[in-house]
């Protein structure tokens, strides 16, 4: 355990977070608030939109102290907006329950929702509050009243986290002016960890994801396997709740299906390090990313990658760590993917994986947050 001389009191707000009906919804927030607390006192207010049809309120201690409270996802935004701030006037009265120490800064995730209201909760207690982004789609996406309100709030933000420079030169372009601070997704390194394979005549590809194939992709990925002949290879495909079932049926048209490409489900987290530390590469075609877990995980495993160059992949994909496409190109990722099973011994698993281990390890996030919470405390 990492020490400190001063553990502040750490209120995380956030509208996504693991819960009944999707236990990986906001699991990259789970894990950092995880990370944060190893030098802070750290608490969860996580506010969710989901199909119940009253509020549902659950106060858990899962490493921490976590406030969970499920209300009746709407389409009308004045509903959504009192919801969400009756939400939070119950969920702020749970935590002084539990947590009766001063809150020294609120921590939002997510522009929009959770820091409209880590706004709103911070002029009540007159404390700072700060922003992590961790959505991969571009603020011009929203619509122009949401827009306005989000740039005033990440403005009105003492600091503003994000995955990568990427990001943070999108959201300066869109004009938000700010402290920002790169942060990294965490990953367990001991759960994602590198093992010795045994050897085989066929090449074992990987992808995961929520298999949503207008950000994903995945109908590019089919296409592209389908056209690589002469090659021993199988594709595992691990994930759930997008387009599975479409996906499945394109690829069984392909001739792939339980012959070259397999579809799992969803799995928890320590079975798809399993499937990582067996497969020899992972491969993602996303259209937009942010900075995606898996492939974070994938390279803690020692895995190669072939993406494409978006988000903030290219910080992490060099030509050492594995191969960058352009996106909406099945071309350059069939090739890509011919590529690595022809040359495998250009990627050393062990640098792989040491990119991740000095970097995205808990202790380190951890670090880097209680800097950025410091800075702005005092």
């Amino acid at each position: 355990m990492i020490e400190t001389k001063k553990r502040l009191n750490i209120l995380w707000l956030t509208t996504w977070y693991p819960n009944r009906f999707d236990n990986f919804d906001g699991d990259f927030i789970q894990r950092q608030a995880w990370a944060a607390n190893l030098l802070n006192h750290v608490t969860v207010l996580a506010i969710v939109p989901s199909p119940v049809k009253k509020f549902e309120i659950s106060v858990r201690k899962n490493i921490i102290n976590e406030v969970l409270i499920l209300i009746p996802d709407s389409k009308n935004a004045f509903v959504k907006s009192f919801q969400f701030l009756r939400a939070l006037f119950i969920g702020y009265k749970k935590i002084k329950i539990i947590n009766a120490e001063k809150i020294n800064l609120i921590h939002a995730n997510i522009i929009g929702a959770a820091s409209v209201m880590s706004f709103v909760l911070s002029k009540f207690l007159s404390v700072p509050f700060i922003i992590s982004e961790h959505w991969s789609g571009p603020l011009s996406l929203r619509k122009k009243t949401a827009y306005t309100v989000a740039k005033f709030i990440a403005n009105k933000a003492r600091a503003i986290v994000v995955l990568s420079q990427p990001m943070e030169n999108l959201m300066r372009e869109r004009g938000i002016k700010n402290y920002f601070n790169i942060v990294p997704n965490v990953v367990d390194t001991d759960m994602f960890a590198l093992k010795e394979k045994k050897t085989s005549e066929v090449f074992k590809w990987l992808h995961v994801s929520s298999l949503r194939d207008d950000i994903k992709n995945i109908t590019g990925i089919l296409n592209a396997f389908s056209k690589i002949e002469n090659k021993k290879f199988r594709l595992d495909i691990f994930g759930g709740g997008g387009d599975e079932i479409k996906l499945e049926k394109l690829a069984d048209a392909l001739n792939l299906l339980n012959t070259k490409v397999f579809f799992h489900g969803t799995l928890t987290h320590d079975k798809i390090a399993e499937a990582m530390q067996d497969a020899d590469a992972f491969v993602m075609n996303s259209r937009r990313e942010g900075l995606p877990c898996v492939i974070l995980e994938a390279m803690s495993c020692g895995l190669p990658i072939v993406s494409t160059d978006v988000g903030g992949i290219s910080e992490w994909v060099m030509d050492e760590i594995g191969i960058l496409i352009p996106s909406e190109d099945e071309i350059a990722l069939q090739n890509a993917i011919v590529e690595m099973m022809e040359t495998p011994n250009n990627y050393q698993g062990k640098t792989i994986r040491n990119k991740i281990v000095n970097t995205c390890g808990y202790e380190k996030i951890c670090r880097q947050l209680s800097e950025i919470y410091n800075f702005v405390c005092n």
